[in-house]
């Protein structure tokens, strides 16, 4: 794993550790309070036997300032490498999504959710064909072509459940429906694009697996 994945997930510990200070008893009514719920994607330490090539990590911060109506910022990092006979090609980047999800089950004692939500996402990333072989007439040609950075846009519609395991633990997931907007600045197509996957078609599924844990803070006014 890449010393920038090692040193995101030490900041997300340090971070949760932080969250102590918050009340961790869930309350009765939290109308009266703000719900504060940190979260990590344990679907991308799959990935990597999956998909060769792969390491990633991804976590999401949901603050809930109206009951039902979570406003969502998520996070992560992608790494991708393949080598193939006749390429060898590499990206890395972040990701960054912000939005909404809305709970459509209410009035659940173990205040279990079934989710419907939206995100505007936005990528940066780096990637590179450091081989290529070409097959013609006159036999193999190798070049090659430069690093090249590179931002992407695109629209997040999700749906998801997430069910209490035990206190203020919670185990997700949601699927995802990605519709992207646009790159800039690109001279080749990338292959793979942080937190949107393959870069073949404009729109593309995805799959979050998460476990989270509440906060809960009283609210001064």
């Amino acid at each position: 794993m890449s010393k920038p994945i090692l040193k995101y997930i030490s900041i997300l510990v340090i971070s949760l550790l932080a969250g102590a200070g918050y009340s961790q008893e869930a309350p009765t009514d939290t109308a009266t309070y703000l719900v504060f719920t940190p979260g990590i994607d344990i679907a991308q330490f799959a990935q990597p036997y999956i998909n060769d090539g792969y390491s990633g990590v991804a976590a999401s911060l949901d603050v809930e300032f109206v009951p039902n109506i979570l406003f969502v910022a998520e996070y992560g990092i992608n790494n991708y490498n393949i080598e193939k006979e006749r390429y060898k090609y590499s990206s890395g980047g972040s990701f960054y999504k912000a939005g909404f999800d809305i709970n459509v089950l209410r009035n659940n004692q173990q205040k279990n959710q079934v989710t419907l939500g939206f995100r505007y996402a936005y990528s940066r990333m780096e990637h590179e064909l450091e081989e290529l072989t070409v097959i013609s007439y006159w036999g193999e040609n190798f070049t090659y072509l430069a690093p090249e950075k590179v931002q992407s846009h695109w629209l997040e519609f999700s749906a998801g459940i997430r069910m209490q395991l035990i206190s203020n633990l919670y185990l997700g997931w949601s699927l995802r429906a990605r519709l992207k907007e646009s790159n800039v600045n690109e001279s080749y197509l990338p292959l793979y694009i942080p937190g949107y996957n393959k870069n073949r078609d404009n729109v593309v599924f995805g799959f979050t697996y998460s476990v989270y844990y509440k906060f809960f803070r009283e609210r001064n006014d």
